[in-house]
């Protein structure tokens, strides 16, 4: 699971953020917030090739669902005690 959080406090006087710091001593260009922004588009937002199709989906979820019962089944016994 990924989130982004909005910064809470504008800059102070002539700072900058630790991101840019980071990128400038690693010679990287442009703003943190480009990179991010690049980042994100490439290699965190569901890509079109990657997205499983319905019944692939409801075959994993109908595997849970018996795994999880198998777990239940296999630890019922032990209260039992």
């Amino acid at each position: 699971m990924f989130s982004l959080g909005q910064p809470t406090i504008n800059k102070l006087w002539n700072t900058r953020q630790a991101q840019e710091s980071f990128m400038k001593w690693a010679g990287v260009s442009g703003s943190f917030y480009d990179y991010l922004k690049n980042n994100w588009i490439k290699n965190i937002l569901i890509k079109p090739e990657v997205a499983v199709d319905a019944e692939a989906k409801e075959n994993a979820a109908q595997e849970a669902k018996e795994a999880a019962q198998s777990i239940i089944d296999f630890t019922s016994g032990w209260n039992k005690a």
